[in-house]
């Protein structure tokens, strides 16, 4: 897997969330390959609970 967002195209972004969120511990580098590639200084993971009772972040 690509970890540089610059190296990466959509594809490849897309498919980094779908394996972060089948191994928890991915997260952290995808974030960072997310924020390179849309050329942002931060990112974060928010939740909101369907119901809208509950939110994580």
């Amino acid at each position: 897997m690509k970890t540089s967002g610059a190296d990466m195209d959509h594809v490849d972004i897309v498919d980094a969330v779908y394996q972060a969120a089948v191994r928890s511990e991915l997260w952290p580098d995808t974030l960072c390959a997310i924020v390179d590639y849309v050329g942002a200084v931060a990112g974060n993971i928010v939740y909101q609970a369907p119901d809208g009772r509950g939110e994580t972040s």
